[in-house]
């Protein structure tokens, strides 16, 4: 797997929607480039931050809706 195809792929692979063999590829890149690594894990935190902000009571119910994508 390439650094681009690992790009590509982080949604799904959050969301788990990879099949068995994407996945493996996937997690062997992370294992092996440590540059996506990174980029994987700043990915994985804003996410977070996102899914956080959307359970704020402060947020309208149009931005809630609208940071779930």
């Amino acid at each position: 797997m390439t650094c681009q195809e690992l790009a590509d792929l982080l949604s799904d692979y959050l969301a788990e929607d990879l099949s068995p063999h994407a996945r493996a590829a996937f997690e062997a890149h992370l294992q092996t480039c440590p540059d996506c690594a990174r980029y994987f894990d700043s990915f994985r935190e804003v996410m977070q931050l996102v899914r956080q902000a959307a359970r704020d009571p402060l947020l309208s119910r149009h931005s809630r809706h609208r940071a779930r994508w």
